[in-house]
């Protein structure tokens, strides 16, 4: 949006790490539209519209001691939608009038299937930023007598395949505790060590 599109989606992600090397991954997110196509007589709205994702990232990056993350990632999304059309401006030349009008909410069910390429890097001790690329394949959409949905939140403009994702992240380390644990069983093996009088 801040780039002057006309739609876009906004979604969070929780992955966990499997030995840096699987990572299943839930992202949620809503997706909103309100495009007007050049030279057309209409604008297309999609009101704030929940959508959601459940899959796999594999880390081809896994055994290199590194925190990068380059890999791939399936993907099954769903997502439920209400949209409609408004300003829509039909001239009459006979009369020579001009009537707007709109189209009533439709709700709409969609669901699809994605196959991701995923690269991340460390910016700052925790803190990642990253990007993936996406191929998606639209399974089923709902449509109405006035027509189809042009956008579906957190797949896009229905007529696109390809789609981009910028991400900025945190990763929550659980390994401090592990650290702690192994400190304290170093302690208690030294008392035990100790001469007993």
């Amino acid at each position: 949006n801040l780039l002057g599109t006309q739609y876009g989606s906004y979604e969070m992600a929780v992955e966990l790490d499997i030995y840096h090397r699987f990572f299943p991954v839930i992202e949620v997110g809503i997706g909103t539209a309100q495009y007007t196509p050049l030279h057309n007589n209409y604008t297309y709205k999609c009101a704030p519209s929940l959508y959601g994702r459940v899959g796999m990232n594999y880390n081809f990056f896994f055994n290199n001691g590194s925190e990068r993350f380059v890999g791939v990632g399936l993907r099954y999304a769903l997502s439920s939608f209400r949209y409609n059309w408004e300003n829509i401006t039909l001239n009459d030349s006979y009369w020579n009038t001009t009537v707007v009008t709109s189209t009533p909410q439709e709700s709409a069910l969609a669901h699809w299937g994605e196959v991701a390429v995923v690269l991340r890097v460390q910016i700052y001790k925790n803190f990642f930023m990253g990007w993936s690329g996406r191929y998606r394949l639209l399974v089923g959409c709902d449509s109405s007598q006035y027509g189809e949905p042009y956008f579906i939140p957190g797949f896009g403009p229905k007529q696109s395949t390809f789609g981009f994702t910028y991400t900025i992240g945190y990763n929550i380390p659980f390994k401090k505790e592990e650290k702690e644990i192994v400190e304290v069983d170093h302690i208690m093996g030294k008392i035990q060590d100790m001469p007993q009088f």
